[in-house]
């Protein structure tokens, strides 16, 4: 799966599943370097609106967000679709995979129609309105680099539960990565495409490894503390 939007807009988004949203910084590197961070979502957020590509069409003709809103995008087919919206909303190259999950922020209030590369015909028409809102949870708290000797930069941090953190794959090749135990909704397995990244959203506490399929070795771990317990 990938994600690549426009850069200079704030990660927003998250699952329907969420408990709620989070402020905490993470952990450092075990390598040195501290991971990038972003300012986390304030506390009047909204949850995801869902929806589903079901042989090959959207389960809804429209739905309605608020700017700074995300739509989660699951493809329950077996083909691939590279989502695009008319007019541009700022997304450069989003695929989704079969079987995968796509976060899709609007961050512009206007009426827009997203459809894919592969199948036109088959739209969602997204209303944004003027109001500023945002997703509960999705605004990544750390970023993770897969590149320099195709190892994680950092491999490992620290979030709580109900934050996410972004991977983006700065090396020039499709790599496959999958976390164990599996994040569920898609995000367990994915793939990444070069010069792409992904949100990953993390409802339960423990620990979770994440390892890119082929070479050996290539971990990131990432620690989930349970908010509830405190």
């Amino acid at each position: 799966m990938s994600n690549n939007w426009l850069g200079a807009v704030a990660l927003v988004g998250a699952s329907a599943l969420l408990a709620g949203c989070g402020n905490s910084q993470s952990n450092p590197a075990s390598s040195g370097s501290a991971p990038t961070s972003v300012q986390a979502a304030p506390a009047n957020c909204d949850p995801a609106v869902n929806v589903n590509v079901v042989n090959d069409a959207y389960d809804q003709t429209s739905v309605n967000l608020d700017a700074g809103n995300t739509l989660l995008v699951m493809n329950k087919t077996n083909n691939t679709f590279t989502l695009v919206t008319k007019p541009d909303d700022g997304l450069r190259y989003m695929v989704l995979d079969p079987q995968e999950m796509e976060h899709v922020p609007f961050t512009k209030p206007g009426s827009y129609v997203l459809s894919s590369k592969e199948h036109r015909a088959t739209a969602l028409t997204v209303n944004v309105s003027a109001t500023q809102r945002y997703t509960c949870g999705e605004q990544a708290v750390a970023e993770i680099h897969f590149g320099a000797h195709h190892a994680f930069g950092p491999q490992d941090v620290t979030v709580n539960k109900g934050e996410s953190i972004q991977i983006d794959n700065d090396t020039k090749q499709t790599i496959t990565v999958d976390s164990t135990p599996d994040l569920g909704m898609g995000m367990g397995h994915q793939l990444y495409h070069p010069g792409e990244h992904q949100t990953l959203l993390f409802n339960d506490n423990g620990t979770y490894t994440f390892r890119v399929e082929g070479p050996p070795g290539q971990t990131l771990r990432v620690n989930v503390a349970d908010t509830d317990a405190k």
